[in-house]
């Protein structure tokens, strides 16, 4: 079965709005990941990460 309307035309408009949704939210995601993988290397203690010296 096959769809009988094949307007191309009216596809893409209709299409439009939610591939713009789907773009926005894709780039909020990035911004994201990038802001908050850098705020996670920002709170990193190197003093905690160096092994104890002992004499």
């Amino acid at each position: 079965m096959s769809h009988s309307e094949n307007n191309l035309d009216r596809q893409k408009k209709r299409h439009k709005g939610p591939l713009i949704g789907i773009a926005v939210v894709i780039v909020f995601a990035v911004v994201a990941i990038f802001v908050l993988s850098a705020a996670d290397v920002d709170d990193v203690n190197p003093a905690a990460l160096t092994p104890a010296q002992s004499d």
